[in-house]
């Protein structure tokens, strides 16, 4: 295995990449040979590509390239522009270089694009049948998040009692206690804490709540925000990781955007469900979630895009939603007033109204997870 691979730089530029690479890692140049047999073989972190590649088109190279191996980071070495970022980004590359770059300016676009593929190789995601890792996303708060993620859950652990679990990774405000009507005694402040211990497996599943009516095990934010806070991305991964060996499904509702607890629980993810409200700020957000998701190397879960409120009288055409989210939509969620009364009742959807149209939205979504359905990212 090597860890940089260079193709298609002039002199310099190889020269500045070589002086990037710390100690200890190796550089090999593959001007001129077929780069993606040569890849495969060598297996390195990193590749970094300049206009010069073999073919003459480093983003078709790196597509190539990332379609091979979502693990793999590309560094591009090219004049920043719109037009450039963007064909990097479609491509699956991790980053952007501009050439003649100092060996400062590399070494910082290098260990990004290092730093991510290892990451990615220790934590790399194996689709698995019987342990699901489902992460909850959108790109802005209100799109119904916390709503998805809980009827979602109560869905799988009503078809699999005792073997599904949910985590509130909103640190500082999240609900899912209130959205149960549960009370727990103990909440993820704890559970993170304990992960740094011994026998971790046995405290955490102590720091658990029960959800009774559905036998759903539930992993509760807590009440104090400066607390949430404290948690770590080590801790969230730490927790993820234990979970997901005891329970056959773990759904992870987090707070919108992509924060480092996010991304610590995406890496670990089987599964992205990743849901868009009918409005044009969240179609657009949507949208640039997805190619974020692709740019950092998220490739290996399977993914599922969620229209909610498909219903709504916006005057936004859901054939022109899908092609700004440069993807179909997987599941169809309506605006309903039953919706939010659920939840503030805190009586799941899917167990009170199982024949709403929402509930069965969110039955179709966990017969995709029950089932091993769903799509690959294709960037």
């Amino acid at each position: 295995m090597s860890d940089v691979v260079i193709s298609g730089l002039t002199e310099a530029d190889a020269k500045a990449i070589r002086a990037a690479v710390g100690r200890g890692e190796s550089v090999v140049d593959l001007d001129g040979q077929d780069l993606a047999a040569e890849v495969a073989l060598l297996q390195p972190l990193a590749v970094v590509l300049g206009s010069a590649v073999k073919g003459g088109d480093q983003f078709e190279a790196c597509q190539g390239l990332t379609d091979a191996d979502p693990t793999l980071g590309v560094l591009i070495v090219d004049t920043p522009s719109e037009e450039t970022m963007a064909r990097a980004l479609e491509a699956g590359a991790r980053a952007v270089l501009p050439p003649g770059s100092t060996a400062a300016q590399a070494r910082k676009a290098v260990e990004r694009v290092l730093s991510g593929s290892r990451r990615l190789r220790d934590h790399r995601v194996t689709v698995d049948s019987v342990h699901r890792t489902i992460v909850v996303v959108s790109a802005k708060g209100g799109a119904g998040k916390t709503m998805l993620s809980v009827n979602l859950a109560v869905a799988l652990s009503l078809a699999e009692r005792r073997r599904t679990v949910l985590v509130d990774l909103d640190l500082q405000f999240g609900d899912i206690g209130s959205a149960l009507l549960l009370t727990p005694d103990h909440t993820i402040v704890d559970a993170a804490e304990a992960v740094h211990g011994e026998g971790r497996k046995s405290a955490i599943k102590v720091f658990l709540t029960r959800h009774g009516p559905s036998d759903l095990f539930t992993l509760c934010g807590c009440d104090n925000p400066a607390a949430g806070e404290e948690i770590k991305p080590q801790d969230v991964a730490a927790i993820v990781d234990e979970l997901s060996e005891e329970f056959r499904y773990l759904i992870v509702d987090t707070p919108a955007g992509l924060g480092e607890a996010t991304l610590a629980a995406l890496e670990r993810a089987t599964d992205i469900v990743v849901l868009v409200d009918l409005d044009v700020a969240s179609v657009r957000g949507g949208r640039k979630l997805i190619e974020t998701l692709d740019l950092i190397g998220m490739k290996g879960a399977r993914r599922h895009i969620v229209l909610n409120r498909s219903n709504s009288k916006v005057a936004l055409d859901i054939d022109e939603v899908e092609v700004v989210l440069g993807s179909p939509a997987d599941v169809f969620l309506p605006s309903s007033r039953a919706v939010p009364l659920s939840l503030n009742r805190g009586q799941p959807l899917v167990m009170t109204r199982p024949r709403h149209a929402y509930s069965k939205g969110v039955a179709e979504l966990a017969s995709r997870l029950l089932g091993g359905g769903g799509r690959r990212s294709s960037s």
